[in-house]
């Protein structure tokens, strides 16, 4: 087995980590926020921030390592469309999850103190961050398949799908916030 493979099959591993267990932890905070059960609502909260700093950011940090020696090793381009796409993908989840899902288990955390779980606005702010979290799971899917098809620029037509594909999926997680479960104003009707 050469390096790269070497490479290749614990890039893979670390992506398959990030993508199922963001997979995983959407389902689970989705079903949990249908429930409108304030407590589960926060400790899902609490957890996935722990799952986030502990399993998310060690395995996305290997992930992109392992994507940088994979291209000296296997004379890639960081001029290549796909790697360019790639990186910038990887730059925005990762920032997202840095600047904004990882500070806001924190303020979740301070608001249940203050507030309680069962807070009209610890579960907005619960379904804020979940909504954020699916759109940068899209994100993080876009990533795989550009990494699976690798286009050029000749490829317009794959491109032009792609984007039609992540736009549909972002709008239907758009729409589905604002249409959204149980709201807790209406609890107090």
């Amino acid at each position: 087995m050469s390096r790269y493979e070497i490479y290749l099959t614990f890039h893979v591993l670390m992506a398959i980590v990030w993508l199922g267990g963001g997979l995983t932890m959407s389902v689970i905070g989705w079903r949990i926020s249908l429930t409108n059960d304030g407590r589960a609502m926060a400790t899902f909260a609490k957890s996935a921030e722990w799952i986030g700093n502990r399993i998310f950011v060690p395995a996305s940090l290997a992930l992109l390592a392992l994507g940088f020696l994979m291209i000296h090793d296997g004379g890639w381009s960081y001029s290549s469309l796909w790697i360019v796409i790639a990186l910038a993908g990887f730059a925005v989840t990762f920032l997202t999850g840095m600047l904004f899902l990882g500070p806001q288990g924190g303020k979740i955390g301070k608001l249940v103190d203050a507030e309680g779980v069962d807070s009209p606005a610890v579960k907005a702010q619960i379904r804020r961050v979940l909504f954020v979290s699916r759109l940068d799971l899209i994100t993080l899917f876009a990533i795989a398949g550009d990494m699976l098809v690798k286009p050029t620029g000749d490829d317009v037509e794959v491109l032009v799908a792609a984007a039609v594909a992540i736009a549909a999926l972002a709008g239907a997680v758009t729409w589905a916030h604002l249409r959204g479960g149980p709201e807790p104003a209406a609890e107090a009707a």
